[in-house]
């Protein structure tokens, strides 16, 4: 077990009045003072404040753990065990001379957000000592949809962790990220119902609150959104959406796509997402249909992706290459340059 675990909090950026610091608290892993400065330790005691006011309006609170594979990130043999116990202390129900949020401020739970693979047996330990330590903590995973992992399909990253605790009771749900991954999202391979059996509590889909959130694609237009919807809603184990980020989708956040860069609206994406669920269809235009066999006519490319097209000729190369495809050609070899999108665009 590990003696000096040192960790770093760092948000986007503090733009506030009452948070002065660029947003990165670090701890030094063996401290019993706070190894950050004035400034820093301030905003982070305000965005305790924050964190105990959205939990009296019966909002949990969350830290996502990780990131993506650029992060600067690992887990070592014995670090499970060692940051369930040393975060249960500062960030949760024990007790710790660093409290990085603020005595007495107690965050609801963490997810794990590893999107880097090789960690799964120390996450597994993790999770599982952490739910020994705080029973009614909110545990979970957010996965990439993909599910090219091993024999059995599984994501790479965490797949090995859900597998493991797979109907024990520690983890709370899951977040199936489907932005940034065309392949296994609408319309070229929506892959949920593969999901339901890697886990059999509440499914979220992932989302991205706009394009710009969406660095590789994916973000869901109105179409899309309902057509997606209209598969999941009767599914038991459709629990609901989960957006990346909701700054991106919440006034004073703009709706940014091609046509309106120049003047875009404000978002009401986020307002969308909750009407749906609540009986307010995203979209009452012509109806994109169901996911079901390949189309390549001009029709069904215009309806079932249209934003991934715009995304696609807007972020990929212009060359076109659906012909060679259609063809038979293999796209590495005929399309050259960048052609992930082209590639993922003529399954429609």
């Amino acid at each position: 077990m590990r003696s000096v675990g040192p960790w770093t909090i760092t948000f986007g950026a503090f733009n506030d009045t009452g948070f002065i610091s660029s947003g990165t608290y670090t701890y030094d892993g063996t401290s019993q003072t706070p190894t950050v400065d004035n400034g820093t330790m301030t905003s982070f005691y305000n965005l305790g404040k924050d964190v105990t006011h959205c939990q009296s309006k019966g909002v949990k609170i969350v830290m996502s753990l990780g990131g993506d594979h650029s992060s600067p990130y690992s887990f070592g043999p014995g670090d499970g065990e060692f940051y369930a116990n040393l975060w249960y202390n500062q960030f949760l129900g024990g007790t710790h001379p660093v409290r990085p949020l603020g005595p007495g401020v107690q965050l609801d739970g963490f997810e794990l957000d590893i999107e880097k693979p090789g960690y799964e047996a120390e996450m597994t330990i993790f999770v599982t000592t952490l739910r020994k330590l705080c029973p009614k903590c909110v545990l979970a995973a957010v996965p990439q949809c993909i599910l090219t992992y091993g024999t059995d399909g599984l994501d790479q990253n965490v797949g090995l962790t859900i597998n493991a605790t797979n109907g024990k009771g520690i983890l709370d749900y899951v977040i199936i990220q489907y932005y940034n991954n065309p392949p296994c999202s609408y319309p070229f391979g929506f892959n949920f119902k593969s999901w339901k059996p890697l886990f059999n509590g509440p499914l979220y889909i992932g989302l991205a609150g706009d394009w710009t959130s969406a660095i590789n694609g994916g973000f869901m237009e109105m179409p899309q959104l309902q057509a997606v919807y209209d598969m999941v809603k009767d599914d038991p184990q459709f629990a609901g959406w989960s957006v990346y980020d909701v700054s991106s989708s919440t006034p004073p956040a703009k709706y940014w796509n091609v046509e309106n860069y120049a003047n875009p609206s404000t978002s009401n994406y986020s307002q969308v997402l909750s009407g749906i669920l609540q009986g307010t269809p995203a979209w009452t235009g012509v109806q994109l249909p169901p996911q079901g066999p390949v189309a390549q006519d001009g029709l069904n490319t215009t309806y079932r992706c249209a934003s991934t097209w715009i995304w696609a000729n807007t972020q990929c190369s212009l060359e076109d290459c659906y012909d060679a495809v259609a063809k038979g050609g293999d796209p590495e070899k005929v399309c050259g340059g960048n052609t992930q999108c082209n590639q993922m665009v003529v399954k429609c």
